[in-house]
């Protein structure tokens, strides 16, 4: 029983994480105001995808006889209010939401690789999930990434 409550524990870190994406996403968008249909188009694609994960991810925690995680990371509510505080200082919107975006998926993508390099074993249908969740994060993370970057040379 040790075991699956473990397990649980983990994926429940994981469905907080994407509960942080979600909010950070839902955020985002609330900052960037009236225009960057780009980038809200964008987001709204990132938050699909961590319902999508949290979805998936849930049905293994029950799996394991456990009850899903409905809050967020303290780490994420700690992101949200950082995020508030540079994109009031930041003389361009676009660019201090994008790179609070890079900083939330790096966070994710973390949470992920230390589930994934835990010792212990993970069942291999669960293991084969969390490795193309943990992908396409790491897709997201490269993609806001190089649009952060972009920005950043627009702006110079």
């Amino acid at each position: 029983m040790y075991q699956n409550e473990k397990m649980a524990g983990w994926l429940n870190d994981l469905v907080r994480i994407n509960h942080d994406r979600i909010k950070g996403y839902e955020y985002a968008i609330e900052e960037l105001g009236n225009g960057n249909h780009d980038l809200k188009t964008v987001f709204q694609e990132k938050i699909s995808q961590s319902k999508t994960y949290v979805n998936n991810l849930e049905i293994y925690v029950r799996s394991q006889g456990e009850k899903p995680a409905e809050d967020t990371t303290i780490s994420g509510k700690l992101f949200r209010i950082w995020m508030d505080f540079k994109a009031t200082l930041a003389s361009d919107d676009r660019t201090a939401v994008l790179n609070s975006c890079v900083f939330g998926e790096n966070a994710a993508l973390k949470e992920y690789e230390s589930v994934l390099s835990a010792d212990t074993e993970i069942p291999g249908e669960v293991l084969q999930m969390l490795v193309e969740q943990r992908d396409t994060i790491r897709q997201s993370h490269a993609y806001i990434k190089s649009l952060a970057e972009m920005q950043e040379q627009l702006v110079e």
